[in-house]
């Protein structure tokens, strides 16, 4: 059964104008032992989320099949306690199956002894598992650990709950003592309540209260059991077999908020029929001390209660969707700050630092809120198959891709666009990990950004024999002036103007044309680069023919020696030197030639040499591949963290210094012009350099999910060489992620490269196809570098891999 899509608008001071999935009812969250995890239930899927990055880790499915009236239902799931484990059944089947939510694999199969089970439980932890059935009045319990049954135990009466305790040694069963149908529905009239050893099940004492309300496992060996008949608490303990009743003078109430007991058992939370909310002390730290707390709430009917891992502070919401935040030491109240009015599906607490976490509203997003100040941190968009996107307030975002990226939209100067065209400045998955670390975030908010222009590709014929074409366009500024225009040919970037160069009115732009069809596209950004316009879009076909192969055209780069000879590198240019030999001895192969283009001296690495070695290349043909590969320092400076971008450190920089380096080196956004204005069809970095994960994410604007991984200190470099290969529309392999150093001294080689040279002397090809492609060479990269640096170095390097468009051939691999 899908989840509808709606169409609402949210505010960052800017709107949501586009379909989003609601969140299906009565999902809920859990968090794994590490707290780095958010797990999201929903009727048809399991979403993972990563609180330390934002990422969506995983999704696990949730099987779907008629029942036996022909209705189409998903399978019962029980989450652990302690979030490493999901189990999952069908009532009509006989097999249990016990999934790891680190891995997402099976771990295990559990044979239920019949059908018609209805439910299952795990204890506080994961280590046992109940299933029960009320028709069957049965139930059975195993040890996850092992798979095996600890106890099979078949009842005189339906029972109807049960409870594991926290420290895992009793098992409560609350079974009926009276059981008949009422207008279709079971009723029970009176309960009883027996207890047994979890171990194996044993009988060890029973207890009779009025009809129970819940049960509930509370501190240590302890439960706790409410009624709303008499409106009493019991606490019930199996060690002495005793239950103490504590009288609530007619407060309880069930509707709508059921009551929540705190993770470490010591109170319980729940709403009484005077609407207030109360909080019961079930353990006394002293004699005489107050029991009853009434909550000093401004809210009215709560229709949401939640306690945080700790147990240090709770939060409460009504209809309308405010919440408040309460400490249980100080009894100080926080408010969430800014919150949209709407339904909450529910409330409930990440289990690392104290953040709250939401899901509803009107636009389906989950938020996570700051506990100590009520401000929102980020929202988390699951838009199904189509990916995932998060969201800071500001605007930042992190995304799976571009299909992510054009659901959400929102709104700048009276026109909506999709949030992928704010990616080369707002997407920043740095800042939004560093948002989920505790950093404030400053910085221009993506609410303040000036229009983009608006542009036009003016009259183009639909052939042209010639394998140039004046491209006529209109630029017309929106109130945000005009600065870079970008041409892409068949998803590849082949034009970039200098931003300011360009002006709005009409302009003819020079493009190289392939043989055959060439769908074109031109967009334009704002004066400072922060949004571009939707694109322009045009096919012409180019009636011409070439008979000869390409050409691969390589800039081979491999600095040594630098200015400051502190920044001395030792194996670089050995590196360059082995890779420019491959791609002509692989390469002759493939090619009508094979150009390669060795940079190794400080004169020939200096910046300006450097920018003039990549300006050469803008006379390339439309058919031939460009290949750069770089070995050499790399930086990610800014003057403050909305600022940071990935410098490439030539030969002549002389000091760390954050002005030195922007003054000295060339920053991505050169990096970006300048690549995307080489007309080749084909593109690929090759990048052996200390957080050249920065670079990639900046140049790959619009694939979909990195295939690099990691958490928050991925995030900064990951997100640059992303933005990167997506503006040019390339692949790129960087040697490391960003608080990574690229590791030197394996073979007279870095690890990076010296495993790039296997993967493009064939042992990448594991198909044998007689080619090394793109792709090929990315999974070989990227599973064998961790490997190497772990066997050899006994430290972690993972590369980073981006890959825009559909693989291509780099070498021959014979």
């Amino acid at each position: 059964m899908p989840r509808h899509m709606k169409a609402w608008l949210i505010s960052l001071t800017a709107y949501l104008l586009t379909t989003l999935p609601t969140l299906a009812e009565g999902h809920s969250w859990k968090l794994i032992a590490n707290a780095d995890t958010l797990i999201v239930a929903q009727p048809d899927k399991i979403d993972l989320w990563d609180t330390r990055t934002g990422y969506r880790k995983t999704e696990i499915t949730r099987r779907e099949k008629p029942d036996r009236e022909g209705r189409n239902v998903y399978e019962e799931v029980a989450l652990s306690g302690d979030g490493l484990m999901l189990a999952t059944f069908f009532p009509d089947e006989l097999t249990v199956y016990l999934r790891s939510l680190v891995s997402g694999q099976v771990l295990r199969e559990l044979a239920l002894p019949t059908t018609d089970f209805e439910h299952l439980v795990f204890g506080q932890g994961s280590q046992t598992l109940l299933a029960v059935s009320s028709r069957k009045q049965r139930i059975v319990a195993w040890d996850t650990k092992t798979g095996g049954v600890k106890f099979d135990r078949q009842f005189d009466r339906p029972p109807i709950r049960a409870a594991l305790s926290s420290d895992g040694q009793y098992l409560a069963v609350n079974l009926a003592t009276q059981l008949h149908s009422e207008n279709g529905l079971r009723k029970v009239d009176r309960d009883e309540v027996r207890v047994f050893k979890a171990s194996d099940g044993e009988f060890l004492y029973g207890y009779e209260p009025v009809h129970l309300g819940g049960l509930l496992p509370a501190a240590g060996s302890t439960f706790t059991m409410y009624s709303y008949d008499d409106n009493r608490l019991w606490t019930l303990n199996p060690a002495q077999e005793s239950a103490k009743a504590i009288q609530m003078e007619g407060r309880l109430w069930y509707y709508p908020a059921s009551p929540e007991i705190s993770p470490d058992g010591r109170y319980l939370l729940l709403q009484a029929r005077d609407e207030k909310v109360y909080r019961y002390s079930l353990v006394q730290e002293k004699a005489g001390a107050p029991i009853e707390f009434k909550v000093p709430s401004q809210l009215g009917r709560i229709k949401q209660l939640a306690w945080s891992r700790d147990s240090e502070y709770y939060a409460l919401a009504d209809g309308s969707g405010v919440v408040e935040i309460w400490s249980v030491k100080t009894d100080r109240r926080v408010q969430l700050q800014g919150a949209p009015l709407g339904q909450l599906d529910r409330i409930g607490f990440t289990g690392d630092t104290c953040r709250v976490v939401t899901s509803g509203y009107d636009d389906g997003a989950v938020r996570l809120w700051d506990c100590a100040t009520g401000r929102e941190i980020v929202r988390l968009y699951d838009f199904d198959e189509n990916g995932w996107l998060a969201l800071t307030p500001q605007g930042y975002f992190a995304s799976s891709g571009i299909t992510a990226e054009s659901k959400l939209n929102v709104r700048v100067g009276g026109h909506a666009y999709p949030i992928g065209s704010f990616r080369e400045r707002y997407y920043r998955p740095d800042i939004v990990a560093s948002a989920l670390g505790g950093t404030s975030i400053g910085g221009q908010a993506l609410a303040q950004t000036r229009p983009a222009p608006v542009v036009n590709i003016l009259t183009v014929p639909d052939k042209v024999a010639s394998d140039r074409l004046s491209l006529p366009v209109e630029v017309a500024d929106q109130g945000g002036g005009v600065g870079d225009i970008r041409v892409f040919r068949n998803g590849t970037a082949i034009f970039s103007s200098a931003s300011g160069a360009a002006s709005q009115g009409r302009q003819s732009l020079d493009i190289k044309l392939a043989p055959g069809k060439n769908v074109l596209s031109v967009v334009a950004f704002n004066a400072d680069n922060s949004l571009s316009s939707a694109p322009a879009e045009f096919t012409v076909d180019a009636t011409i023919t070439s008979s000869r192969r390409p050409t691969l055209r390589a800039l081979v780069v491999g600095v040594n020696e630098f200015r400051n000879p502190d920044f001395n590198l030792k194996y670089s240019v050995a590196d360059a030197s082995a890779i420019a030999q491959t791609l002509r001895q692989r390469g002759a192969s493939l090619y009508d030639r094979v150009d390669v283009e060795l940079l190794v001296t400080p004169a020939q690495t200096s910046r300006q040499a450097l920018i003039e070695a990549l300006t050469r290349y803008q006379h390339a043909d439309a058919g031939d591949v460009f290949l750069l590969y770089v070995a050499s320092h790399g930086v990610v400076v800014g003057d403050d963290l909305a600022d940071r971008q990935y410098y490439l450190v030539p030969s002549n920089v002389d000091k760390a210094t954050t002005e030195a380096i922007a003054r000295d080196a060339i920053s991505q956004k050169e990096l970006k012009r300048l690549l995307a204005s080489i007309p080749a069809g084909r593109k690929v970095l090759l990048l052996d350099t200390c957080f050249a994960g920065a670079l990639g994410e900046a140049l790959v604007a619009g694939i979909e999910t990195p295939t690099s991984s990691g958490g928050r200190e991925d995030a900064r470099e990951a997100g640059a060489m992303n933005v990167l290969a997506n503006a040019v529309g390339s692949t790129v392999l960087s040697a490391t992620t960003p608080q990574q150093v690229a590791l030197e001294g394996y073979q007279s080689h870095g690890v990076f490269t010296y495993v790039l040279l296997d993967a493009l002397s064939g042992k990448a090809d594991t198909s044998k196809r007689g080619v090394v492609n793109t792709l090929d060479a990315a999974r070989y990269v990227g599973s064998e570098v961790p490997k190497l640096a772990e066997r050899v170095f006994r430290q972690s390097q993972s590369p980073g891999m981006y890959t825009a468009g559909q693989p291509f051939a780099i070498v021959g691999s014979q």
